[in-house]
C-alpha cells in the first residue's frame, strides 16, 4: 500500500500546488480587479468633484450676478425716490410762491390761453380764488370763476365749451416730467 499512499500523496501534493496556483491567480485577479475598481472610483470621484466645483462656481456667479442686479435696483429706486422728492419739493415751492409772482405767472398763462369769448370758466384752487378775481379784472376779459375750487397745487383750468385747458402745476410737472427728471438727475448725481 505504500505505492498507493505514494500516489495518493503525489495527487494531494499536485492538488495542493494547483490549489495554491489557483489561490495565487485568484488573489492576483482580485488585486487587479480592486486596482481597476479603485482607479475607476478615483476617476469618478475626481469627475464629480470637478462637476461639483464647476456647479458651485456657477451658483456663486449666478448669486453674485443676482446680488449686483439687486444692488442696482436698490440704487435706482433710491435715486428715483430722490428725484421724485426733488420734483415734488419744486412743485411745492412753485405753489407757495409770493402772490405778486403768482399774479405775473397766472396773468401770462391766462393771456395766452384765454380767448375772451365770454363762455370761459376758470377753476383755481381754494387758496387762489381772490387772486383769480383780481386777474380777471386786470385782464378785462369776460371769464367766469368756477364756484368749486380745484384740487390741485396751483395753476388753473380754463374751460371753454367742451375744451378744457389744464394749466395746473401738477399737469405741467407731469407733462415735462422727463425733462425735470433729467435736470434733477444731473443736479443730484
Amino acid at each position: 500500500m505504500e505505492g498507493l499512499d505514494a500516489i495518493k500523496e503525489r495527487i494531494l501534493e499536485i492538488a495542493k500546488d494547483k490549489a495554491s496556483d489557483i489561490d495565487f491567480a485568484a488573489a492576483k485577479n482580485i488585486e487587479e480587479i480592486l486596482s481597476r475598481a479603485n482607479s475607476k472610483a478615483k476617476s469618478i470621484k475626481h469627475k464629480y468633484a470637478e462637476m461639483a466645483k464647476k456647479e458651485s462656481e456657477n451658483i456663486f456667479k449666478r448669486t453674485n450676478s443676482l446680488a449686483v442686479s439687486e444692488k442696482r435696483k436698490i440704487i435706482l429706486a433710491a435715486r428715483q425716490k430722490m428725484i421724485d422728492e426733488v420734483i415734488m419739493k419744486a412743485l411745492e415751492n412753485v405753489s407757495i410762491m409770493s402772490e405778486s409772482d403768482k399774479k405775473k405767472v397766472y396773468f401770462e398763462m391766462l393771456k395766452k390761453a384765454c380767448t375772451g369769448n365770454g363762455n370761459e370758466i376758470l377753476t383755481v384752487n381754494g387758496i387762489d380764488m381772490t387772486l383769480a378775481e383780481e386777474l380777471i379784472e386786470n385782464l378785462g376779459m369776460d371769464i367766469k370763476i368756477s364756484e368749486n375750487p380745484g384740487d390741485f397745487a396751483g395753476g388753473f383750468i380754463l374751460k371753454s365749451g367742451n375744451i378744457e385747458i389744464n394749466m395746473t402745476f401738477d399737469m405741467i410737472v407731469s407733462h415735462y416730467k422727463g425733462e425735470l427728471v433729467s435736470i434733477a438727475s444731473e443736479s443730484l448725481f
